[in-house]
């Protein structure tokens, strides 16, 4: 592939070239030997699209990559597995057509998933979670949700309130 979509290359390097946890090396570093910032192609584990869009990124059990993941708005990725890792936050917000996000065991203090509409299967155990966004994900049930222990998980109904004085009802699971 020659071409590839910007948005999504740009917020994957700004993560690919955080330090890990090993010292000295960065998380692109820590996914392939063979890592060049500028080639997406040595980027293992993300998968691209015949248009160059992102649709499925598989960096579980590297172990050391760290930071904050942001993936707004990447308007192919349907499948996300980032399970046994260090991430701090994860945003996946208005990834219309991401359907399932495994990213248990890490550091995850933060989850914003709002807006996306597809995603069925939430599986966030093992993490320090203190804020779960998961607005607009009208798929999501309990049966596709696996979150273990979470100090607060919240979700508002899509649906605007009829009445201007209802508190906005939290979804029980």
């Amino acid at each position: 592939m020659s071409t590839f979509n910007p948005h999504d290359t740009e917020k994957l390097k700004t993560f690919l070239e955080h330090p890990s946890t090993q010292p000295g090396l960065k998380n692109g570093e820590i996914i392939s030997l063979n890592y060049d910032k500028t080639n997406p192609e040595t980027w293992e584990g993300i998968l691209w699209s015949d248009q160059g869009d992102c649709f499925l990124i598989n960096l579980n059990n590297k172990q050391h990559l760290t930071g904050n993941l942001n993936l707004d708005d990447f308007r192919e990725l349907s499948f996300l597995f980032l399970d046994n890792n260090q991430l701090n936050s994860l945003s996946t917000q208005n990834c219309a057509e991401l359907e399932e996000i495994s990213c248990n065991n890490n550091q995850l203090s933060r989850l914003e998933t709002a807006g996306c509409q597809r995603l069925h299967t939430l599986k966030i155990t093992g993490n320090p979670l203190t804020h779960i966004n998961l607005i607009a994900c009208d798929r999501l049930n309990s049966s596709g949700l696996s979150v273990g222990y979470a100090k607060s998980l919240q979700s508002k109904i899509a649906e605007p309130s009829t009445n201007s004085h209802d508190t906005d009802p939290l979804i029980t699971f």
